[in-house]
């Protein structure tokens, strides 16, 4: 009985409720039933609005594109209700659907991202293209990739593609196909709509090259050079302003123009909007007109790829417009400078002071730079600037932005130090305080000849930016060679003291050696009742005032050689500096 009764617990305690069973499973296929219709609900109603989504594409002002992007639509219309009959009939797992869905749900939002854009970027560049101000102008390369954007340009020949493995969307390029006439056909060109939207967005400025070369040639500022010709008393000083005689004037021309084309892009646009003729390449690197353009696969980026022939073109077309911007003027401005005359040896002579005073006022007060350069070496070479060993006027800045002025002597010695005469606040000095410090190069200290000299005379300033005095008509006085120093010297050391302590009989053909060969005429006048008197005559022929001296006044040795040197002219001062055979 005990063994019954154990066996009979145990079945008691392996009973199943059935019922209890049942009603659970019945409750989970309800549950699974609801969750199935839930998603399929959820899977149509994607649909539906993926659906709804390809019957709006959007379209706007571009015919070509809008019937791309309707065509694109029908497609993925297409590809949709493939894969909802696909999965409805158990040919796609709910997981394979799913992924093949959003891949082409990203396409499509992206293509219609794309479509959008471009109809925005269209007006924009249109606008771009079509505008006259180079702020907001666009450069060729803009409308080049805006029209071909891997063929945008034309898109019958452009399509949308759906990879029908994955139901991924791409951009291919269609061309016909030889053994099928009247069908296209897909080429090797596919691209992704990221790399299209970044080519078709990409914003590339036309390069202001005038507004370049207008900088470039107003950085060179003034270069002016005057020359004289031969004649030391009366002529012509030509002056002539042309910063290309500058030194150094190509090298830094060079320079500039290259700092402008450091950017690849500045030299695309020279090349087509500029200079013209030239076009655009992706696959043909042959150079000549053709620029290469290189692409970056992820970015879109795309960089122009020049040949150093390219980038010649577009540096010369820069030096060449800057140089045809570059002023040029040239003046011919005749000098009669006042000579010293000396007509005995008792008399007295002019004094060269009154016209070197009027050319230093000159400088003063002139209205251009032109005409201070030519009064400053005008006055240079006078007698008064001469006696007193001028040799140059230097113009420059002291730390504090004052204007000096400093006089070069031929002896360092005698070498000024700066004097202000134009304030770092605009200020000049007065024309009374000009005439006075000229004294150095013209000689004059009278205070009433000074003041007369500097009356009715103002302040006329040529300063603008960098362009000082001192860059403007600083340089020392260039020219043809100056002979005349030479002869001076020669003639002191030839005609000597010992001269004038002798008779004419000697002095007069000893003169003659010496000043014959410039064309002077030395005479003994010492003959018949004279013969004791030592006189001589000096001439020249032309000049109307012949000079009379005698070789036994050694005061006379002075006034020969200032008659002489005030009558030199570069020809005879050459031929005076020569040495004596």
């Amino acid at each position: 009985m005990s063994t019954y009764y154990k066996y009979a617990e145990r079945q008691a305690d392996s009973f199943v409720n059935w019922a209890e069973i049942g009603k659970d499973i019945t409750d989970m296929l309800k549950t699974e039933t609801t969750l199935r219709e839930q998603k399929k609900s959820a899977i149509d109603k994607a649909s539906r609005d993926f659906g709804e989504q390809l019957a709006n594409a959007p379209t706007g002002e571009h015919t070509g594109i809008n019937a791309w992007t309707l065509t694109y639509a029908s497609d993925a219309q297409q590809a949709r209700l493939l894969q909802d009959r696909l999965l409805k009939s158990g040919g796609l797992s709910v997981k394979d659907y799913t992924i093949m869905r959003q891949n082409i749900n990203d396409g499509t939002a992206q293509l219609f991202n794309l479509s959008k854009e471009y109809q925005e970027e269209f007006k924009v560049k249109m606008e771009r293209m079509k505008s006259a101000d180079p702020a907001t102008r666009s450069q060729e390369m803009e409308t080049f990739l805006m029209e071909t954007a891997e063929g945008f340009a034309n898109f019958s020949k452009s399509k949308p593609l759906i990879n029908p493995t994955d139901f991924t969307v791409s951009v291919g390029i269609m061309e016909p196909d030889p053994n099928n006439q009247g069908v296209l056909k897909l080429t090797d060109q596919v691209e992704t709509v990221n790399y299209l939207r970044n080519r078709i967005k990409a914003k590339y400025d036309y390069f202001d090259s005038n507004a370049a070369t207008d900088t470039i040639a107003k950085s060179l500022g003034q270069y002016i050079k005057a020359e004289k010709d031969a004649d030391a008393l009366n002529g012509i000083i030509t002056t002539t302003a042309d910063a290309t005689a500058r030194p150094g004037f190509t090298d830094y021309l060079n320079t500039k123009a290259k700092s402008y084309l450091e950017n690849p892009y500045n030299i695309s646009s020279i090349l087509t909007n500029d200079i013209g003729g030239f076009t655009f390449s992706f696959t043909d690197k042959s150079g000549g007109n053709v620029i290469f353009l290189e692409r970056d696969q992820q970015s879109g980026m795309v960089m122009p790829v020049f040949t150093d022939e390219q980038k010649q073109a577009a540096l010369d077309f820069v030096i060449g417009e800057t140089k045809q911007k570059i002023d040029y003027e040239q003046k011919l401005n005749p000098y009669t400078l006042q000579q010293r005359q000396v007509v005995s040896s008792g008399g007295g002579g002019v004094r060269p002071q009154a016209n070197a005073v009027s050319l230093w006022m000159d400088v003063y007060s002139s209205a251009n730079v032109m005409d201070k350069l030519t009064a400053k070496n005008a006055l240079l070479a006078t007698e008064a600037a001469k006696d007193n060993g001028v040799i140059d006027i230097k113009f420059d800045k002291d730390g504090a932005g004052n204007e000096t002025i400093s006089f070069i002597n031929s002896d360092p010695a005698f070498t000024t130090r700066p004097v202000i005469f134009r304030f770092a606040n605009g200020t000049a000095v007065s024309p009374d305080a000009w005439a006075a410090m000229g004294a150095e190069v013209t000689g004059e200290t009278d205070k009433r000849k000074l003041q007369q000299a500097a009356s009715g005379r103002n302040f006329f300033d040529i300063t603008s930016g960098a362009n000082t005095w001192g860059t403007q008509i600083g340089a020392t006085f260039q020219g043809a060679t100056d002979y005349i120093p030479d002869a001076t010297t020669a003639l002191e050391a030839a005609i000597t003291p010992g001269l004038f302590a002798q008779s004419s009989g000697v002095t007069a053909p000893a003169l003659q050696k010496i000043l014959g060969k410039a064309g002077f005429t030395v005479t003994n006048l010492a003959t018949g009742m004279n013969s004791l008197s030592n006189d001589m005559e000096i001439s020249l022929a032309g000049d109307p005032v012949p000079l009379e001296i005698n070789s036994r006044n050694e005061e006379d040795r002075q006034v020969l050689l200032d008659w002489v040197i005030s009558r030199l002219t570069q020809s005879r001062a050459q031929k005076l500096a020569a040495p004596t055979s």
